[in-house]
């Protein structure tokens, strides 16, 4: 369900991308990598206090999964 939230949010398509990575956490819910997938979602929404809640969530489980110097990037510019 990750790989297709990333293909919807690759092609733009938020809603439906946050819909899946929802439905991956429910799975697989200590994923760092799903949260900040969904993390980046949200901030393409311009729902910033859900992506900042998705993005550090995603560095409290793991601070270094792939993707973490972004997530913390993008944190700092919120």
């Amino acid at each position: 369900m990750d790989t297709l939230g990333w293909v919807y949010y690759k092609k733009g398509n938020y809603d439906f991308a946050i819909m899946e990575f929802s439905d991956s956490l429910a799975k697989i819910p200590e994923n760092a990598t799903v949260y900040y997938h969904l993390g980046l979602s949200y901030n393409k929404k311009g729902e910033k206090t859900r992506a900042r809640e998705a993005l550090e969530k995603a560095l409290s489980l793991d601070a270094t999964f792939k993707g973490a110097e972004q997530a913390r990037n993008l944190l700092s510019g919120m």
